[in-house]
């Protein structure tokens, strides 16, 4: 398993201010109160997904696990999402399948790829797949079920360091999508504007203050999951400078600005950063915060508990899957994507106990992959009767 490694000196200097101006909200800190099987037990166990972008994919790789195990229940066990771990959270209300989203997603990378990236327009594709993942009546249902818990951000104080909150009722079905494009809202990248509105307040991506939400109110345990690895400053600059990662960073570079870098950002500031109402100012504040928040996340108390590469080695240097969370992967790559995450969400399981370990021989360990992967697993938080006939199944403990 893959450790956490230690803040460099390069990381304290570029983080020591955000921890004064701006301290961690309670979210980012959730400690858990019991143990995972009583929180099931009990209804108080809460799942965080932190942002993700188009690597939320992974997320629900994690989820169709869970689900099997009978961790997640969907539409009862509490939902905590910022930025894309909103629309992730979509299988785990029950809306849509798992495969059918993988599809869905799908498309919308693909409109994404042939637009730019979908840079300046990513707010109306995010509202347009929140639509079609969401029935009509699922402002209703959520807030009936008090399972969502979508976080948001807002610009505070003169100098714009952002505060957190989650929206956790919807007044109609426009306002649930108001919610979730104001949650998933990429400063300048989903749409023309620093900022956007809901509810008549400035704001923009939840994840820029709620970088590892959990849902609050009874949860005593809170499976937290995350895109990124753990990071150094130190690394990522040192993975940039590798000249095997410059036609690729070349690349999205050159499709994001149309091909032609400075008319793009020559205009983004005269349209944009000049405008007095584009709050810029407060902009490069949560831009800020967002990045030392990003790089404090698994430093945090309690830790993130299910992440890319802490079980196996990530194929993707940390400057690829970086890029990934703006730029739409391929079909192949989010098949990639997705089994990365069924793959973790095994490793996890057997972490906890809810799953035996891997058999020695590999032919066993390749089948009982294929099959966990394609089949769903009776809950352990029941008792499995045994087998009308042929040997008794291998002991198996049980989460409750």
């Amino acid at each position: 398993m893959a450790a956490v490694p230690s803040p460099t000196l390069l990381d304290r200097l570029v983080l020591a201010p955000i921890s004064t101006v701006a301290p961690l909200q309670s979210g980012t800190q959730f400690h858990n109160t019991t143990s995972l099987q009583l929180a099931v037990k009990q209804n108080t166990l809460g799942v965080g997904y932190a942002g993700a972008g188009f690597l939320l994919f992974y997320y629900v790789g994690v989820s169709k696990v869970l689900q099997q195990l009978g961790v997640i229940k969907p539409g009862h066990t509490k939902i905590a999402g910022a930025s894309a771990g909103i629309l992730s959270a979509a299988v785990d209300y029950g809306f849509v399948s798992h495969d059918e989203f993988i599809k869905l997603g799908k498309d919308f990378a693909a409109r994404c790829r042939a637009n730019y990236n979908c840079a300046g327009t990513l707010g109306d594709e995010v509202v347009r797949m929140a639509d079609k993942v969401m029935p009509a009546d699922a402002h209703i249902r959520l807030s009936n079920m008090s399972v969502a818990y979508m976080a948001l951000s807002t610009p505070a104080g003169r100098v714009g360091i952002p505060e957190g909150d989650y929206v956790t009722k919807f007044k109609s079905r426009q306002d649930l999508m108001d919610a979730v494009h104001a949650g998933v809202y990429v400063p300048l990248w989903s749409g023309p504007d620093a900022m956007t509105k809901f509810r008549n307040e400035t704001t923009y991506d939840g994840a820029y203050r709620s970088p590892m939400p959990c849902p609050t109110g009874n949860t005593t345990y809170c499976i937290k999951m995350s895109v990124l690895p753990p990071w150094t400053t130190a690394e990522v600059l040192r993975d940039a400078m590798d000249p095997r990662v410059w036609p690729e960073l070349l690349q999205v570079l050159n499709v994001t600005t149309k091909a032609n870098p400075v008319r793009f950002f020559l205009e983004g500031i005269r349209n944009r950063v000049m405008q007095p109402d584009q709050h810029f100012g407060k902009l490069a504040a949560a831009g800020y915060t967002y990045v030392t928040l990003q790089a404090r996340l698994h430093q945090l108390a309690g830790g993130v508990d299910i992440w890319p590469g802490k079980w196996a080695k990530n194929k993707f240097s940390i400057v690829r899957w970086m890029l990934m969370v703006l730029t739409p992967p391929t079909p192949d790559v989010i098949d990639e994507i997705v089994q990365m995450g069924i793959d973790d969400g095994h490793a996890w399981a057997r972490d906890m106990g809810l799953e035996p370990p891997f058999a020695k021989a590999a032919p066993a360990k390749k089948m009982a992959a294929k099959s966990a992967a394609s089949t769903p697993a009776a809950s352990p938080v029941a008792a499995r009767k045994p087998a009308a006939a042929g040997p008794a199944p291998a002991p198996r403990r049980m989460l409750i």
